[in-house]
This record gives structure tokens, sequence and C-alpha cells, in this order.
């Protein structure tokens, strides 16, 4: 099982960058927000202004 692992995450490696490899998916970062927007008075963090 680690040696899959291993070549799963290898051959992944060297497909970063490459065209056509990943959709534009694959490379997102989800953030959700965890409170609502209006309870975000003193400190807005980057996330929760993009929300906006």
């Amino acid at each position: 099982m680690k040696k899959i692992k291993f070549y799963f995450i290898r051959d992944n490696l060297k497909k970063i960058g490459k065209p056509n490899t990943f959709t534009l998916e694959d490379y997102a970062i989800n953030i959700g927000l965890q409170k609502a927007l209006k309870n975000y008075t003193k400190v807005i963090p980057q996330h929760v202004k993009a929300a906006l």
C-alpha cells in the first residue's frame, strides 16, 4: 500500500505545471466561512473580503 501511494504522489508531482494534466478545480483551495458575513466587524480576513 505504501508503494502505491508513493508512485501516485511521485507521478502527480511530475505532472504539476504541465499543460492539460490537471483541471483548474484540482488546483483550487476551498475555504469556508465559520460565521455569518455580518459578524465579521473588527478584522475582516482576505477570504471574507473576497466573499463580499
